[in-house]
């Protein structure tokens, strides 16, 4: 005979199966089959889970062991799969938010050792390795930095020491400019002028070039209708001089508008080349003073134009 389970345990417990008609009594041959019946029941739930401690145990479970006993058990260990409703999963007073698939992501992992499509775990060390493309929106901040290939820096590289293939580079970022473009650059500078009024006046040009502690200076300025002459002018030199009793290579030329062009000489102060005239006294070229009146009365149109070298750093 089959074994008939109920289909719901919410009955009323006087009421007898649904096998009974309402009319039959206690006496009834079917009360048998009533008994039967649960005997079966209780007999395959026996088989199923087994015998062992009936007395239920607070926060425990009852479980078989699959050879015949049960227990109530806190730490159940359960063969097959066990599928809980996402979200309803609590470690201890915690509840765990994380789906299957986040939480996938660590079976697999390598603690120190990138694992394609696997959470990255670092080691004991805080080291990790193996990464292959590593793609930054923010800034890498790093005690050291070790390249072994090829670096593409597409920005500003900010570096305070440089060292190449073991040499300290020890120039500084301005000497090192100097070199951008070839040998030297030809950079514009402002000179400042004493005992010469630039007033409305032009520059035609007024530039230097630097190789090294080497300077190569270049000024040429035309009078303007509010410009003025005094005494030996002078300008203030681009890069500063470390050594003022140099020897200046220098000549200028005073060209008067429509007129001649007559010679100048440069001389250096500690921060000014200083332009004077030149005369001839006993067959001698000397110098002499550049007056409002000499080499000639300066005027609108005039020119004066200067070049001079020097030096910016002392011998070693």
């Amino acid at each position: 005979m089959a074994t008939r389970f109920p289909g719901a345990l919410d009955r009323d417990p006087d009421e007898l199966p649904d096998n009974i008609a309402d009319s039959d009594n206690l006496n009834s041959p079917n009360h048998a089959t009533v008994h039967n019946n649960v005997n079966g029941a209780v007999l395959q739930i026996e088989e199923k889970l087994g015998t062992g401690d009936t007395t239920p145990s607070s926060g425990a479970v009852l479980i078989g062991d699959g050879a015949g006993t049960s227990a109530w058990d806190t730490t159940p260990t359960f063969v097959g799969d066990v599928t809980i409703p996402e979200g309803d999963l609590i470690l201890g007073s915690t509840a765990v938010s994380s789906s299957a698939a986040e939480l996938n992501l660590l079976d697999g992992s390598t603690a120190g050792t990138v694992v394609a499509s696997k959470a990255v775990v670092v080691d004991a060390n805080k080291d990790i390795s193996s990464f292959r493309n590593v793609t930054l929106t923010g800034e890498l901040d790093a005690g050291s930095l070790d390249i072994s290939g090829d670096a593409d820096i597409d920005g500003t590289l900010e570096t305070d020491a440089l060292s190449i293939n073991g040499t300290a580079v020890t120039a500084t970022a301005a000497e090192l400019n100097i070199l951008a473009g070839g040998i030297g650059v030809i950079t514009d500078f402002d000179p400042s002028w004493t005992n010469l009024t630039t007033g409305n006046g032009s520059y035609d040009y007024k530039a230097f070039l630097q190789i090294n502690n080497l300077i190569v200076v270049s000024v040429s300025f035309t009078f303007g209708s509010e410009s003025a002459m005094s005494t030996n002018p002078s300008f203030t030199v681009p890069v500063a001089v470390a050594e003022t009793n140099q020897i200046v290579t220098g000549e200028g030329l005073a060209v008067e508008d429509g007129g001649s062009s007559y010679p100048l000489l440069v001389n250096m102060t500690s921060s000014e080349l200083v332009i004077y005239d030149q005369a001839v006294v006993s067959n001698k070229v000397i110098r002499s003073a550049v007056t409002s009146g000499s080499p000639f009365t300066w005027g609108t149109g005039d020119k004066i134009q200067v070049t001079a070298t020097y030096f910016t750093g002392t011998p070693s």
